[in-house]
């Protein structure tokens, strides 16, 4: 025994990478034989009770079945199914605008093209989100009432022109 542990952890292998050590080895394409004969026997018992053995499995063993079902799915595929959200968008961003889309379902303007609900939503937001202007006192007194009335320019523009009605009237 010890001296089959020195032979197995110590110095190089007895063989070279690729070689078995039986000169004999498996016959090339003994394998995949067996492996089509194995396909074609489960073909015929598929074809006589695979169905039934599947709804059974299904009431019996759900998990089993799906596990049966998984292993027969190409890991490419398994991959490549993954759920992504359009447009990268992160999950909460995602949720937001299916609220967006529901609101506007629910509002009614399901049949409203899109454009236009984009414009509406965009209008909204800013006179939402727009901020109060400030009025600030106005820093140049303005002249009153008197003074602008003894002002014979301002009395002019103020009265009506004889030439602006008769204008209106023809």
């Amino acid at each position: 025994m010890n001296q089959q542990r020195n032979i197995t952890t110590a110095g190089p292998h007895r063989w070279q990478p690729g070689e078995s050590g039986n000169r004999a080895g498996r016959p090339v394409g003994s394998r995949q034989r067996i492996a089509e004969a194995l396909l074609r026997d489960i073909a015929e018992v598929w074809e006589a009770a695979g169905r039934d053995v599947l709804v059974r499995l299904a009431n019996e063993d759900p998990g089993k079945l799906a596990q049966i079902a998984y292993g027969l799915i190409p890991c490419e595929l398994a991959v490549s199914v993954e759920q992504r959200i359009p447009g990268s968008l992160s999950p909460e961003q995602w949720q937001t605008l299916r609220g967006v889309l529901d609101a506007v379902e629910a509002a009614g303007a399901s049949g409203v093209s899109p454009e236009t609900v984009s414009e509406w939503i965009v209008e909204d937001l800013r006179a939402r989100m727009a901020k109060p202007v400030e009025v600030l006192p106005c820093p140049i007194a303005l002249p009153s009432e008197d003074t602008l009335s003894a002002n014979p320019a301002y009395r002019r523009a103020m009265q009506p022109s004889a030439n602006k009605c008769s204008a209106e009237k023809a």
